[in-house]
């Protein structure tokens, strides 16, 4: 099992996310758009929210996450160190979508809001992504 913690620049370190037996491994974390903490497990490819002291599963199969983050529309983007994959996933329709596959490890992203992109760096490779988003 794993916790999530913030950890301040004064060195206060808070817990986050409790232990949980259904969040194992958390890698990929990220804020939902009503403020969740969004966390994925590395191993077991599951990312769930958690919010108000619930853990909820919104996803499977994802495994190596290693970076998660919502839009305003309510839909996910996720990457995958293991998989060199980025995905979108859309929680009404369940619906999801490579956006760019084929890194050696695509690593945590920066989600640029006002320019609709991915920037993804693929650790291994020394490369740099920029994945337009519709």
């Amino acid at each position: 099992m794993g916790w999530v913690y913030k950890v301040m620049l004064t060195g206060e370190i808070t817990e986050v996310v409790p232990s949980n037996p259904n969040m194992r491994n958390p890698n990929g974390v990220g804020v939902g758009q009503k403020g969740e903490i969004l966390v994925a497990g590395f191993f077991t490819g599951k990312v769930s929210a958690y919010h108000n002291g619930a853990l909820t599963l919104i996803a499977e199969g994802f495994r190596g996450v290693d970076a998660i983050e919502q839009d305003e529309d309510g839909t996910y983007y996720i990457s995958s160190w293991t998989q060199g994959k980025i995905w979108s996933y859309e929680p009404d329709t369940q619906k999801t979508m490579v956006l760019k596959e084929g890194q050696e490890s695509a690593a945590d992203f920066f989600f640029d809001r006002q320019a609709r992109q991915i920037i993804c760096p693929d650790m291994l490779a020394g490369l740099l992504y920029r994945i337009p988003l519709k």
